[in-house]
């Protein structure tokens, strides 16, 4: 038998950088991604930054007649008051959270990153900041040979590592953390989502300057529980808003390419 031909690799191709490109990362799914990426479009919007937002692959689609729709697309896209439609915020989907590339007999062939890096031009030219929210994590293979972060890195992007507030959560953050670094990436922030003062342990409390030490990162962005806070109909609590402030005001103070 001859030898089986070597699997052909899709690359990216690069994107000059202009506007910044943030992009929000978790380990874990549901630790607050939409809830950090919306505010900071929010904020962005009212100081009259032009923002940019995207999902490159969106997880947990629900189908509507031919087309998958994302709801937190729907959810940035509000916030943010973008001008693009849903599928060039996100360009490509799944209903499962299953990889989109997997290397066997009956994996899914990947995802066309050739209409993913065109949707995000569009979206760049006009944008100060892009806000990017990955859905799988860093690690996620996407096309032979491509993962996430590989697609991040084609973007020029930073990123926005973001758990949760308990320590309990320490691990999984410090891993991330950990992948960001050993990528072509640069961290942009930290933000711990969902802090309860009136539950947090000592451990808690604690967690986010044993983040900074470990991780060699500046200190977390505490996100406090949004008791105020709608997806349907989207609203954000103003606490969630004072807490990502300082977070934006940094991005914009240190300017764009």
């Amino acid at each position: 038998m001859g030898s089986k031909p070597s699997e052909k690799r899709q690359r990216p191709q690069p994107v000059v950088k202009k506007p910044r490109t943030i992009a929000f990362v978790s380990a874990l799914p549901g630790e607050g991604k939409t809830t950090v990426a919306s505010t900071a479009a929010h904020i962005l919007r009212r100081r009259r930054a032009a923002v940019g937002v995207m999902i490159p692959i969106a997880l947990g689609c629900r189908r509507e007649r031919t087309r998958l729709v994302s709801p937190d697309a729907e959810v940035l896209a509000h916030h943010a008051e973008a001008p693009e439609d849903l599928a060039t915020i996100s360009p490509a989907g799944r209903t499962d959270n299953a990889p989109p590339y997997r290397k066997d007999d009956k994996g899914a062939g990947g995802v066309n990153l050739d209409e993913i890096l065109s949707c995000y031009e569009t979206i760049r030219q006009r944008s100060r900041i892009v806000l990017i929210e990955l859905h799988g994590g860093l690690l996620l293979p996407i096309a032979p040979g491509v993962d996430q972060a590989s697609l991040l890195e084609q973007m020029g992007a930073e990123v926005v590592v973001v758990g949760s507030s308990s320590a309990d959560a320490f691990n999984q953050v410090m891993m991330t953390i950990d992948c960001v670094k050993s990528r072509n990436l640069s961290i942009a922030g930290v933000a711990l989502n969902r802090y309860d003062p009136d539950r947090a342990t000592s451990a808690d409390e604690m967690n986010p300057e044993w983040i900074e030490l470990f991780g060699r990162v500046d200190l977390p962005t505490m996100i406090p529980v949004g008791k105020n806070h709608s997806v349907d109909p989207p609203h954000l609590d103003r606490n969630l808003i004072e807490a990502v402030k300082p977070m934006v005001s940094g991005w914009l103070n240190k300017g764009v390419d």
